[in-house]
């Protein structure tokens, strides 16, 4: 599978010369230990790149604990606050990707994998919700969960190159006014973590079907260490 990939990668820990390029992106012990979505501690590493630069400059104003500004939209000043980030336009081959950002995907994954006796598992069999089966891999906290970690896990076992899924940083309210949708929304309207969560409990279809359009439409995608353990 042919992707173009964004990434804000720290100029610190950047090896630029073409020779020694991969080593960037090594698995090794912090890789190995960090906490992330869908690449758990002491799990499996991974790698995270965004779809566009617009999600790209998201996922780091949030890590980077500031409010997105026009100026830091601009990928190429190196002015702004991510002038010690080094701005990788990535056009890689990859294996298998499991898609998430499509709920019927998402929930055949986790039907298929669960063991019987799992409550999750009998609560899935029952609802065929978009949202309610989405917002399982959308946790607010930073680096994911129990689930978003088991996720990963199997899906680096059972061979996939990485896993493609909603950017939920991209949801953030505090962004809003400077994320402009790739396309425009049926409603004209950009959906927070907030909207889709009421839109969940509501049951408004046709706002629901624009919710799970934008989820779709702006993700990142986690790639696996080729060093499997």
């Amino acid at each position: 599978m042919a992707l173009t990939l964004f990434r804000f990668h720290h100029g610190d820990f950047f090896e630029p010369s073409a020779d020694l390029f991969f080593v960037n992106f090594l698995e090794c012990h912090h890789t190995f230990w960090t906490q992330q979505r869908f690449a758990g501690s002491n799990v499996n590493s991974g790698f995270f790149f965004s779809e566009s630069a617009l999600v790209a400059a998201a996922e780091s104003a949030h890590y980077g604990r500031f409010n997105l500004s026009e100026e830091d939209l601009e990928p190429t000043n190196r002015k702004g606050r991510f002038a010690d980030r080094v701005w990788l336009t990535a056009e890689v081959e990859v294996g298998r990707i499991l898609d998430l950002r499509r709920h019927e995907t998402l929930l055949s994954f986790l039907l298929s994998r669960l063991p019987d006796n799992s409550g999750l598992k009998h609560g899935l069999s029952r609802t065929r919700a978009a949202l309610d089966v989405l917002l399982l891999v959308l946790p607010e906290e930073e680096g994911g969960g129990f689930l978003t970690n088991w996720i990963g896990n199997r899906a680096h076992e059972d061979g996939y190159a990485g896993i493609a899924f909603p950017a939920i940083r991209c949801l953030s309210e505090y962004n809003q006014q400077f994320l402009k949708p790739l396309d425009e929304s049926p409603l004209g309207y950009r959906f927070t973590l907030q909207d889709v969560r009421e839109t969940r409990t509501n049951d408004e279809m046709d706002t629901a079907e624009s919710v799970i359009q934008q989820l779709e439409r702006e993700f990142n995608v986690v790639l696996f260490s080729v060093h499997r353990r």
